[in-house]
């Protein structure tokens, strides 16, 4: 009997506690308040049609705790073999969104797989970071099947592209040194590439052509800063670039980065357009680092999206940083009129600084201007603004973790029958 009811007492401690111990991992949210970067997900992701290359879609965009602005999401298409998963294309949206506290927005958009994917088994997902490449959520939407392939495509094969990079030793000029003053290096393109600020940049990748005839394309290559998330800071002019014969079969093309200069990791997008500006290939996205000392102003969550003046704004700032730098936040309002005096805090390698920041004026869809330094030196300066789209809804908790309210009733309801079931049954045979 007194085993019995250790063994009862033991499974409602647990009926208690597991449900619980759901409830702090829902979502992927530390529970110390003071370090959540996060709680933004994707719910009820799912493909609403079909055919064949062009999809509809729809999901759920959500947030937990503090105000999230600046959201963007994208669809992966993503090809699965023995060796592991590659990306195949990545559609990033123009859409940016905040998110209250406790909110959620519905979306359907339209996804169409390039012709250059020939027929197959893919899968798709839908992924979601802010402007500056922080991911936040991802969500499977399954296997599809391409059943049809497009007779006449130019494709730049995935994971053939190789960077070229030429250290000047004795000059600066922009043009690429043949004589003995240069030092030139190969290598493929991995995500970690560092560039050194006086480095040429080339990029030689291998393209397949199905057309019977010839056709004449130029590179088009756009570089965002962070991520293919991120702002456009250069976008190559086509008039510029030099016509590319691509013969049916397989070809080699090889052109020159405009790249950036500042310290920073970049994203670029490489695709092949028409004479006429048309994009006529797949698009390939790879990244490199500008060398030399860097920070990165990822994310900023306000706590509130309108401020009376007295108020204290509770500023939560998620930076990167080589040492020690300063990070100085100034909050104005939708008109950009100043709402705060501007606040400073030193930071330092991985951070997440928690600002208390006095509000001295009414501040509606608030916006933070924050620039990170070092010295004299700036790193980085963004602005994170609230700007909440008008189908935004306020879900109630329940709505948001209703299984997990359920097991916290029934767990233990559950355990506590079970219990007294075996213990009847071990009386009954007693007796």
């Amino acid at each position: 009997m007194k085993k019995i009811f250790t063994l009862l007492f033991s499974f409602l401690i647990l009926g208690i506690i597991f449900p619980n111990i759901l409830l702090a991992q829902a979502g992927n949210i530390n529970t110390s308040a003071d370090n959540i970067i996060s709680t933004v997900s994707i719910n009820k992701a799912k493909i609403i049609s079909q055919s064949d290359r062009d999809f509809v879609i729809s999901f759920n965009l959500s947030n937990g705790v503090g105000v999230q602005p600046q959201l963007k999401y994208s669809i992966e298409l993503v090809k699965v073999t023995n060796a592991g998963q590659s990306v195949l294309d990545e559609k990033v949206y123009e859409d940016t969104i905040s998110l209250d506290e406790n909110s959620a927005i519905n979306k359907t958009i339209n996804y169409s797989i390039p012709s250059s994917v020939s027929m197959g088994n893919y899968r798709l997902y839908i992924q979601s970071k802010n402007t500056n490449g922080l991911t936040l959520a991802i969500s499977s939407l399954g296997d599809v099947k391409v059943v049809t392939d497009i007779s006449n495509i130019i494709q730049i094969i995935p994971g053939s592209c190789t960077y070229t990079s030429v250290t000047k030793q004795t000059t600066t000029s922009q043009d690429i040194p043949t004589n003995v003053s240069s030092t030139t290096s190969t290598s493929s393109i991995k995500v970690n590439t560092v560039i050194a600020q006086k480095d040429v940049y080339s990029i030689k990748c291998k393209v397949r052509s199905t057309f019977p005839n010839d056709v004449t394309v130029l590179p088009q290559i756009i570089t965002r800063e962070h991520s293919s998330f991120g702002p456009v800071i250069s976008f190559s002019d086509n008039n510029t670039k030099e016509n590319l014969t691509i013969i049916n079969g397989v070809n080699d093309i090889v052109t020159e980065v405009s790249k950036a200069t500042k310290p920073q990791n970049y994203n670029i997008s490489l695709s092949l357009v028409s004479t006429d500006g048309k994009i006529v290939s797949n698009t390939v996205s790879y990244y490199y680092y500008i060398a030399g000392a860097s920070g990165d102003i990822q994310s900023a969550i306000f706590d509130k999206t309108n401020y009376k003046a007295g108020d204290i704004a509770k500023l939560k700032i998620f930076s990167t940083q080589t040492g020690t730098s300063t990070i100085a936040a100034k909050i104005s309002d939708s008109n950009g009129t100043s709402c705060a005096n501007i606040y400073n805090q030193d930071v330092s390698g991985f951070s997440v600084a928690n600002l208390l920041i006095p509000i001295i004026k009414d501040c509606s869809n608030p916006q933070a201007k924050i620039e990170l330094s070092s010295g004299s030196t700036t790193l980085d300066i963004k602005n994170f603004q609230v700007v909440l789209q008008a189908n935004a809804n306020i879900p109630t908790k329940k709505a948001i973790i209703p299984g997990l309210t359920i097991l916290l009733i029934l767990v233990p309801i559950v355990l506590l029958i079970i219990i007294i079931t075996i213990y009847k049954k071990r009386n009954n045979n007693i007796i």
